[in-house]
C-alpha cells in the first residue's frame, strides 16, 4: 500500500512502482493456480488502483479479481458444485496467458 502512495505522490517513480506492484501480482496468481491465496483480491485492488500502469496489466488484475470475487461468492454460499473448482480453473488459465 504504501507504494501505491509513493506513485501518486511522485510521478518519478511510477513506472519502478507500477513495476513492483505488477511483478507481486504475477507471483502471487501463480501461487493462486495451486491454493488458496488470502491476499488475491487485494493485491489486484491495489494493481487497479496504481497509476498510468499498461491497460494488459489492468485487464488481468480485473480478470484474476473477478476469479477471486467468483470463488469468494462460491465458498460464501458452502456451493459444492464444483464452482469453486471451476473459478481456479479459470484463474488458471488467466495467470498462464500473461
Amino acid at each position: 500500500m504504501a507504494l501505491l502512495a509513493v506513485a501518486w505522490v511522485d510521478p518519478d517513480a511510477r513506472e519502478d512502482v507500477g513495476t513492483l506492484i505488477v511483478t507481486r501480482m504475477l507471483a502471487v496468481a501463480k501461487a493462486f493456480q495451486s491454493r488458496v491465496v488470502t491476499i488475491m483480491g487485494s493485491l489486484c485492488r491495489i494493481t487497479l488502483a496504481c497509476p498510468r500502469l499498461a491497460e494488459d496489466f489492468i485487464g488481468l488484475a480485473r480478470q484474476v479479481l473477478s476469479v477471486v470475487e467468483q470463488q469468494d461468492s462460491a465458498v460464501g454460499a458452502d456451493d459444492e458444485d464444483g464452482d469453486v473448482a471451476a473459478a481456479s480453473s479459470t484463474a488458471t488459465a488467466t495467470a498462464e496467458e500473461s
